[in-house]
């Protein structure tokens, strides 16, 4: 369910302008709608357990970062725990102020 969720909201329907509540998006997802708000709506101990789940939005983000020092490229998830505390915490910082940086034109 969670892929055709990510797919769901990362259609170009979506991102083209279109809300969740148009025709054309309700038309090609409705099966992943009614499953989707189905889970979140049952009200017992199962249903808060999917809620959370569902909302939690570290579920939803897989990345990787690239270390580029000295003119070489290490991906972090090789380096972590090889490296000093300040090595392995600097792209953290690099990828949060960027983060900070580019939510300030929004």
């Amino acid at each position: 369910m969670k892929h055709e969720l990510y797919k769901m909201i990362t259609s170009n329907i979506n991102i083209g302008g279109e809300t969740l509540f148009s025709y054309e998006f309700e038309r090609t997802y409705h099966a992943e709608m009614e499953d989707l708000f189905s889970k979140l709506t049952v009200s017992d101990e199962q249903g808060e357990m999917i809620l959370r789940e569902y909302t939690d939005y570290r579920g939803y983000l897989d990345y990787e970062i690239e270390v580029i020092s000295d003119g070489k490229s290490q991906m972090f998830s090789k380096i972590y725990g090889e490296k000093s505390g300040g090595e392995t915490q600097m792209p953290y910082m690099g990828a949060y102020c960027e983060v900070q940086w580019l939510s300030s034109f929004y």
